[in-house]
């Protein structure tokens, strides 16, 4: 059966010059009215994978693999689908199905390569994406993938020199872009870190939108315009980079911040700008003053390299009252209380950002030093490991402490705490800003904020770093903490006001 003035040529056509809705609309036509071409649903499941509509572009690409069981498309495809899914085993068996059938396809190598590194295995995943680059030397987008991967292993320099081939190959490519802000920042190159770094304003999926109707700030200190500074990442980052309202507030600027609606009591207590929204404020876009700017392009503008906040105390605080309040509640002995965190938000945990998070159970021997109880401050996913750990019984059991969900509360209880522990989360932020003593515990190669070297931190005078040797290795961590947190209880020795 055929429809009248519908071919799969034309609908390839639309498909070609970008028309989408209508593309989809055909190939569905020309599906219902009987053609089984793997073509046809093939770039039905890419269209479908692109919009985000995973089970149907699974089920669309599987009918194209049945119909040409040796379609390498489909196949590669169908791993990208498997990849959004977090089924990454499945993205690399249908990546490697892809090359099996066409070993010439730099894209389905280059895929494979991001699904290897997912997996923790970066030679094959370097092995892969040098064959994608061996194959298309001009694709900026293996350069890319390469880089992250040289990034991941440790190969700073390398990778710098992938991202600026693929720079090179495509000038406006914002993903390369911010990819080497990442490793100059590592790298610790600020300067030219912050430059490149702007570039994530450029990518498709990045979530910060322009307030309508406000212009946007152009970095000119002198302008006596009032700043509408907006939140764009996590809720680390907003910990972190708020402290830059000190330094507005210092050139007499005036600024609000819009931030996850979390943070507002605690951010808006610290006094750091005029205001804090959660939501553009009604009527900014009839003030002819004010003008918007990303949080995370401060330091760029201000030209400020990383430093501790200057004072004793940290730039958040909590409410003094439920800090005592706790600290009576919690210290009825002599022992150290510490606080643990180990989980960040699984959603945000993909590319180089995986594997900073860690199991509960790797924290073991901090329960094991004697004089030590642990108080958990983890909250949504990764909490519920809690109930099953093998060291429960050395968790302080408190009901109000599981009913303290709120920031604020969270700093209340850091305060009452001896020492705070964590993964790289925003637990470790809010801990180090309200400048209590915080080990964070990180992989091989870290987020750029944390450099690659060294225990001391760039940000916070009260964090101290401790670090893989190697890409995996937990164990390690948690023995030198061990070893370090019974030598300071042997001692008697204090945390507070120490790192």
């Amino acid at each position: 059966m055929s429809v009248p003035g519908l071919s799969l040529d034309a609908v390839l056509g639309l498909h070609r010059t970008g028309n989408l809705v209508a593309a989809e609309t055909g190939y569905q036509t020309l599906i219902r009215s009987g053609l089984r071409h793997p073509v046809c649903y093939n770039n039905l499941g890419v269209i479908l994978l692109d919009a985000g509509r995973l089970e149907e572009a699974e089920a669309t690409l599987l009918h194209a693999i049945e119909l040409d069981p040796r379609n390498a498309q489909a196949h590669n495809n169908l791993g990208l689908v498997m990849m959004e899914r977090d089924e990454v085993e499945q993205a690399a068996h249908y990546h490697s199905t892809a090359i099996r059938l066409n070993g010439r396809d730099a894209g389905a190598c280059s895929n494979l390569g991001v699904a290897f590194q997912a997996l923790g295995r970066l030679e094959d995943a370097l092995a892969a994406h040098e064959r994608a680059v061996a194959l298309a030397p001009e694709l900026p987008e293996a350069q890319v993938n390469l880089g992250e991967t040289l990034l991941a292993s440790g190969q700073i320099d390398a990778a710098i020199a992938a991202y600026r081939r693929a720079i090179a190959l495509r000038p406006d490519f914002a993903d390369a872009h911010e990819f080497l802000a990442h490793a100059l920042l590592l790298r610790g190159d600020f300067e030219s870190g912050w430059h490149h770094y702007d570039w994530r304003l450029q990518r498709q999926q990045h979530l910060l939108r322009a307030p309508p109707g406000v212009e946007a700030w152009d970095g000119d200190l002198s302008s006596g315009e009032r700043l509408l500074l907006l939140s764009e990442q996590g809720l680390g980052d907003t910990i972190l980079f708020c402290r830059y309202g000190l330094d507005l507030q210092r050139l007499g600027m005036e600024a609000a911040l819009v931030c996850q609606r979390q943070l507002v009591p605690l951010i808006r207590s610290a006094a750091l700008f005029n205001d804090v929204h959660d939501a553009i404020p009604p009527g900014a876009a009839h003030d002819p003053r004010i003008r918007w700017f990303p949080l995370l392009s401060l330091p760029r503008v201000l030209a400020s390299p990383p430093q501790p906040v200057p004072g004793t105390s940290g730039y958040l605080r909590a409410s003094a009252d439920a800090a005592d309040f706790w600290r009576t509640r919690l210290h009825r002995s002599d022992e150290l209380v510490v606080g643990v965190a180990w989980q960040g938000n699984p959603a945000a945990e993909k590319g180089n950002h995986r594997g900073r998070s860690f199991p509960l159970e790797q924290m073991r021997p901090l329960s094991e030093v004697p004089g030590v109880r642990l108080l958990s401050l983890q909250r949504g996913p990764g909490a519920e490991q809690l109930q099953t750990c093998s060291f429960r019984a050395s968790f302080v059991e408190d009901r109000e402490i599981e009913r303290a969900f709120e920031f604020t509360d969270i700093a209340a209880l850091m305060m009452a705490c001896d020492l705070i522990v964590s993964s790289d989360t925003s637990v470790a932020h809010l801990a180090a800003a309200l400048n209590q003593p915080t080990w964070l515990a990180l992989k091989r190669v870290p987020d750029w904020r944390w450099q690659l070297q060294g225990s001391d931190c760039l940000w916070y005078r009260s964090a101290r770093l401790f670090r893989q040797s190697s890409a995996g290795r937990w164990t390690e961590v948690f023995e030198a903490m061990r070893t370090e947190l019974g030598a300071l209880r042997a001692q008697g020795a204090s945390l507070r006001g120490s790192h």
